[in-house]
């Protein structure tokens, strides 16, 4: 992953567009095709690294699994051997529970794969052993002993489910019986396997770290696990979903699968390979897991992937800050130009705020008021609309001034111009008449009189009620109402003073009427 020297070229071409007239947004769309491309090719390498890595190991696993198996089954294969040539010596031996004890021991001694070696009678009772002290037990309870006598075969290599034996060691047992002259069971020779020897073989498997291998009899029940974990011997594999029910469920002999292990909890790669030996006329089969922790296989390509995104991140933000400095030193002689511009159009701006706005509320003042009133008075006469002009005054006004100064007061105006806003249809004016007065104007309501009578009434209750709500001014928390004075204007033409003055008196009929109320003049007189 190493950016090619004609990439940075074509990456240097883009941001050094200046002198061409070609339009920025074409240049910026070229270089991001050029990072675009190049983040591609750093994707779909790290893809493709990441795909071979996975193959990687999933072959590697595969092959330690296969490796265990090929091992394990040469162990059945010399135990099924030596527990037929036991078999063999029996009929010789079996008046000799000494001598036949030392040929045990002898047998054991050369395998190492074998714990313990014991001939026991149809009855389950041990008749010779390699360990003097199990000769004499009754082993009739035993499963692996009720498994065999439930349908003996001499010509069946059993073996058993996991177990812990009376020493106190989980393992289980290669079986092999032999039968009396009348057909019935006579002897069971069995072999316990040690679990040290195989913990050497699962172990020798291991390259890495965060390996662990697992060998479980195909009924479900862990029998050997590496790392040693023996708070899991035993546990019960086969549950829905699991990957050992999904390795069972497929029916192949290697499986290699990605999901939680049961036994660690954690996200894993697996491969199983069923131990299975039909040359034996093996009863029973064994899995072997080896398996190992996704985030551990692909940490190197985690690594390469921060540098490949490191370097997408820095190629693209070294192409982006050259193409806008590019474009920056173009823009200085324009930035001066529009600086002049904008200096200019800021003083106009002002010069009309100040000469149309309220400079404490930002509402129109009353020479921009009048100013739209003519308009509207002329455009309500034309269409034959009626529209309503409300004065508004502010209750008790001054004595908050008094009490807590003309900043609360000030703060209070503005409250006031911003609920008047909120309540307010495109098209309609709210403005600051003077002092604590404020005035609206509602255009254009409706063709009927009545019908316009009662709207400007609805806006003027909204009105009302909005600015008789709590205001907040700072952390004072202040009750404030407004009288209210409607009239209608447009029916026919007449002076702007003479629908302000109507306005006006019915503004302070409602102060005289008891405050927080709205009075209205609904004819043009």
């Amino acid at each position: 992953m190493i950016v090619s020297t004609s990439v940075i070229t074509g990456m240097r071409h883009t941001m050094a567009l200046s002198g061409i007239n070609i339009p920025r947004r074409t240049q910026w769309l070229v270089l991001l095709t050029v990072l675009l491309f190049f983040a591609g090719l750093v994707a779909s390498t790290l893809y493709f690294e990441r795909v071979r890595l996975t193959q990687e190991q999933q072959e590697r696993l595969t092959t330690k699994a296969r490796v265990i198996d090929e091992n394990i089954l040469r162990q059945f294969e010399g135990v099924a051997n030596a527990l037929r040539s036991v078999l063999g010596d029996l009929p010789i031996l079996q008046d000799s529970p000494g001598l036949l004890s030392l040929r045990l021991k002898a047998l054991s001694d050369a395998m190492p794969g074998v714990r313990t070696v014991n001939v026991l009678e149809a009855s389950g009772r041990v008749l010779a052993s390699n360990r003097d002290n199990l000769v004499g037990r009754d082993f009739s309870g035993r499963a692996y002993v009720a498994m065999v006598s439930q349908a003996p075969d001499p010509d069946v290599l059993y073996l058993s489910k996991p177990f812990e034996t009376v020493l106190g060691v989980y393992s289980m047992n290669l079986m092999r019986v032999s039968m009396s002259g009348d057909g019935r069971l006579a002897h069971i020779v069995t072999a316990t396997l040690d679990p040290e020897f195989f913990e050497v073989l699962l172990s020798s498997v291991r390259f890495a770290g965060d390996v662990w291998v697992a060998l479980a009899h195909v009924e479900g029940q862990l029998a050997l696990h590496f790392p040693d974990r023996p708070e899991l011997l035993g546990t019960n594999l086969i549950q829905p979903g699991s990957l050992f029910s999904q390795h069972i469920d497929s029916g192949a002999r290697s499986t290699f699968l990605s999901g939680t292990a049961r036994t660690t909890g954690q996200k894993t790669w697996m491969a199983q390979r069923t131990i299975s030996a039909p040359e034996l006329n093996m009863r029973g089969a064994l899995v072997v897991a080896v398996a190992r922790s996704p985030d551990e296989a692909l940490k190197q390509w985690w690594f390469l992937a921060w540098i490949g995104a490191g370097m997408v991140l820095a190629v693209s933000a070294v192409a982006a800050l050259g193409l806008w400095r590019t474009h920056r030193t173009q823009d200085k002689t324009l930035e001066a130009l529009a600086h002049e511009e904008a200096l200019r159009l800021k003083a106009e701006e002002e010069v009309r705020q100040m000469a149309f706005y309220d400079h404490l509320t930002q509402l129109p003042n009353r020479r921009l008021l009048l100013d739209r009133l003519a308009q509207l008075m002329a455009l309500s006469v034309r269409h034959g609309r009626y529209s309503a002009l409300v004065f508004l005054d502010l209750d008790g006004f001054k004595l908050l001034n008094d009490q807590y100064g003309h900043d609360k007061g000030d703060r209070l105006l503005q409250a006031v111009a911003q609920r008047l806003q909120a309540e307010l249809r495109q098209g309609d004016t709210a403005a600051r008449w003077a002092g604590d007065e404020f005035v609206v104007m509602l255009a254009e309501l409706s063709a009927d009189a009545d019908e316009a009578a009662r709207r400007a009434t609805v806006v003027a209750e909204k009105i009302r009620a909005s600015l008789a709500r709590d205001y907040d001014l700072d952390g004072l928390h202040y009750r404030c109402t407004a009288s209210l004075g409607v009239t209608l204007f447009g029916g026919k033409e007449e002076s702007l003073d003479g629908i302000i003055q109507r306005a006006d008196r019915m503004m302070y009929e409602a102060k005289a009427s008891g405050r927080n109320s709205i009075h209205g003049s609904w004819s043009l007189t």
